[in-house]
């Protein structure tokens, strides 16, 4: 927030930092889209564009972030702040090649501080083990490695500690190389989105590649919980339809269409049949978690029911605290209570994470050292309602939100990252699925 300030302060009218202050980021989005167009002056321009693609990050829109930040770099290629969002956008799409070749471009550019370098130079290669190129990682981080995390991932990478320190100052180290889990819970939910993680998730993350693998197994079960779906461009029906971009987080890009012959013929992404899913008259959807640990994997009883705003269908909580400033959500205790045909609702959920998980164990190879277990991995599980009950899986999220944006998400989302990391199923929050 203070960088984008920064660069806003340099670059805008007054107007649009007040706009920028206030996390008004579509209005400054609008504004900024003005001034480019009216500015003539490639500098200031290159500035204004890497203001316009942050507002757009906020705004959960990646493929828009993107061209503004290419626009940036377009106009003084030397812009670091401009390699670093252009980079990161990348990363979430899953375009790990590119993202890397801009992380390193990002890192190499000498009006970001420090700490953004050696941020970019660490993703640079987390993008790489990610993309299966561990060889490449660790050539990078053997020339640019210079803090304790990037030290510790090349020492994982390596399978090798010859600094035995980090493990005092490194999570991943002490993970890694003496099976001690002792963190503050913040650095729980950091972990999760580690890099060396089974690679599975990074695939089933994606949309398409999740329709085709439900699709190509052989679970009646998980596919009857699975909504029909089709890879875009595709000729679609008069019904209802979704579309959703292939990657994404935060429900952005996600539009409801009333009938198939409205979405366009060019369009790309997910085309998922529209569920009709209303509860006290708004749309509304569970987030449920799948934990999966090296003896077991586990689901949640403890999830999250969130109710769209403004008369949207976007239930995801990033678009509620866009709309309303914070989001509106029950937990699955009041669910179970409200809800006649909980016990089919639940069925269908436990079905479609037991269908996940047994699509993972088909491929969970992960970067991780022999020298101890490796850390739990805590999946979002995203579910429409019909009017029957009936739950239906609408898609993989491999980095959850962990951190609670209000009393009921936090208060169930610490519980999950304390019961994931925790030595046994505690407290009852855990149901172990059995593959």
């Amino acid at each position: 927030m203070f960088s984008l300030l920064v660069l806003c302060t340099a670059a805008t009218a007054l107007s649009t930092t007040q706009l920028i202050q206030a996390q008004n980021w579509q209005q400054a989005a609008d504004q900024l889209q003005h001034d480019i167009s009216q500015q003539t002056d490639e500098t200031v321009r290159a500035l204004q564009r890497t203001c316009l693609g942050e507002c757009r990050v906020k705004l959960h829109q990646d493929a828009a972030a993107l061209d503004a930040f290419a626009g940036a770099l377009g106009d003084d290629a030397s812009l670091g702040a401009a390699a670093l969002g252009q980079g990161r956008c990348l990363a979430r799409l899953g375009r790990l090649d590119a993202a890397s070749d801009a992380l390193r471009a990002a890192a190499r550019c000498g009006d970001l501080d420090p700490t953004q370098r050696h941020d970019a130079s660490l993703e640079a290669a987390a993008c790489d083990v990610r993309n299966d190129r561990c060889d490449r990682a660790i050539a990078w981080l053997a020339e640019t490695a210079s803090t304790d995390d990037a030290r510790a991932l090349l020492a994982v990478l390596r399978n090798a500690l010859d600094d035995p320190s980090l493990v005092e100052k490194s999570f991943l180290a002490r993970c890694a190389f003496s099976a001690r889990r002792d963190a503050p819970r913040l650095a729980r939910v950091a972990a999760n989105a580690w890099c060396l993680h089974p690679r599975v998730w990074d695939r089933l993350d994606d949309k398409i590649n999740l329709g085709d693998a439900v699709a190509g197994s052989d679970d009646a079960s998980l596919q009857a919980v699975w909504p029909q779906s089709h890879a875009l461009p595709h000729a679609l029906d008069d019904g209802a339809w979704v579309v959703k971009p292939r990657r994404g987080y935060g429900g952005g890009g996600v539009v409801l269409y009333a009938s198939g012959r409205d979405v366009l013929r060019d369009a790309e992404g997910l085309a998922q049949r529209y569920v009709p899913s209303q509860l006290e008259g708004r749309a509304w959807s569970l987030r449920a978690y799948l934990i999966a640990r090296p003896g077991g994997v586990y689901l949640s009883r403890l999830g999250v029911v969130r109710f769209a705003v403004d008369g949207g269908v976007a239930t995801n909580a990033a678009q509620a605290v866009l709309a309303a400033g914070v989001p509106d959500e029950r937990s699955f205790g009041w669910a179970s209570r409200r809800l006649k045909a909980w016990d089919v609702t639940w069925q269908c959920m436990r079905d479609a994470a037991l269908g996940i998980a047994r699509l993972a164990r088909r491929d969970d190879a992960a970067a991780w050292p022999a020298t101890a277990p490796r850390p739990p991995k805590i999946i979002g599980l995203d579910f429409a309602v019909d009017e029957v009950g009936a739950a239906w899986l609408l898609e993989v999220n491999r980095t959850p939100g962990l951190v609670g944006r209000a009393a009921v998400d936090r208060g169930v989302k610490d519980a999950v990252v304390d019961a994931a990391w925790g030595g046994r199923v505690d407290g009852g929050v855990l149901e172990e699925l059995f593959l």
